[in-house]
């Protein structure tokens, strides 16, 4: 009547448990732990590149190691339980006691500080890239010939014929710490 047989109910029953198994099995405390400490490892990774490039200011860089720091401790704290959980049914349990949880929020805390990282060196980029494209202020060239009292000056004269250009040179004396010209 409903065009329902065996094979079709079996196939149904065996999708939904299958799916059922694939989204509990990522919520496995080892499969959290393994993905916590690959975004630690980058992180870290991350943030030593742009200390190295000199694109973050020191207290935001104390800060980050200070964030990444308290993460990797509670990391270690909740390993021991992740680690202990060796049979499945055992790891079963600790998501039930919401280990699976607490490691998505250290994951969680983590991608936070890389995102943090990444936006504070793209904006250090863009402020570098902003100060050396602003020109130095350019006093004008002052060619006042010499008076009937004094001798002209060769270093402080210029006759106007031979004063053709000013070419402005970029140096980073003339800028302050905030990249702005002085």
């Amino acid at each position: 009547m409903f065009g329902f047989d065996a094979f079709d109910l079996f196939t149904g029953i065996f999708g939904i448990v299958v799916w059922v198994y694939a989204i509990i099995e990522r919520q496995l405390p080892s499969r959290k732990m393994d993905s916590l400490e690959e975004i630690l490892k980058r992180t870290e990774a991350v943030l030593q590149c742009a200390v190295e490039e000199g694109l973050l200011e020191a207290d935001f860089v104390g800060e980050a190691r200070s964030r990444l720091q308290s993460v990797n401790n509670r990391m270690e704290n909740l390993s021991v339980r992740t680690h202990a959980a060796i049979s499945m049914r055992e790891q079963y349990m600790e998501v039930c006691k919401g280990l699976s949880c607490k490691l998505s929020t250290l994951h969680s805390e983590a991608k936070t500080i890389r995102a943090e990282i990444y936006l504070h060196r793209a904006e250090s980029r863009r402020n570098a890239e902003q100060s050396v494209s602003l020109p130095c202020p350019v006093l004008p060239a002052v060619a006042s010939p010499p008076s009937e009292h004094s001798e002209p000056d060769a270093a402080s004269y210029v006759p106007a014929g031979r004063l053709t250009s000013v070419v402005p040179v970029m140096t980073t004396d003339c800028l302050r710490a905030d990249g702005q010209p002085s």
